[in-house]
């Protein structure tokens, strides 16, 4: 007779199975019961295969492994591939952020060159000069904006920018 106890639903198969904890409980299940079960019904489990939904050992009287991935086989595959796919993606995410803040790097170390520029030739008060390096400084600080340059660097920046002005209205 079979026992009762340790019958679960199994969510793979869609139905009730025995489930053991390990393959030696499985077979020897199979050894004890297999010559009852084959006079009771017919036929008798012949091996035992671990079930990935249920985390346990099954019994089947299906004399052959067919290797079919089960449903819940198919959803973890699906997972994985997922998660390398999102993997992939934060890494090339990563790597155009890299790029890009070493872009914004590259142009606030140009501003801060034509600052320090200003600051040499505020002293020789050339207004042209001065005027055209402002609007250089002015048009990279509007790429830097357009290109989403983060605020702490622009505040930086522009607060720069501004001391410079006023040193430079207080030459007119």
């Amino acid at each position: 007779m079979k026992p009762i106890k340790n019958r679960i639903f199994c969510r793979d198969c869609g139905r009730s199975k025995m489930l053991f904890e390990t393959e030696k409980k499985a077979l020897t299940f199979i050894k004890f019961n297999g010559q009852e079960m084959i006079e009771e019904t017919g036929y008798a489990p012949t091996r035992a295969y671990f079930c990935i939904a249920c985390n346990g050992y099954h019994v089947t009287s299906s004399s052959h492994n067919l290797n079919i991935k089960s449903p819940t086989e198919k959803i973890v595959e699906d997972f994985k591939d997922v998660a390398g796919k999102q993997k992939i993606q934060n890494e090339k995410h990563k790597a155009l952020k890299k790029e890009r803040d070493a872009e914004h790097s590259r142009i606030l170390q140009s501003i801060n060159e034509l600052c320090e520029s200003v600051e040499s030739q505020l002293s020789l008060s050339n207004l042209t000069v001065l005027n055209e390096t402002f609007a250089s400084i002015n048009l990279k600080l509007g790429l830097l904006k357009s290109m989403g340059c983060k605020k702490k660097k622009l505040i930086k920046v522009s607060n720069k920018i501004f001391e410079l002005e006023s040193k430079m209205r207080t030459l007119n």
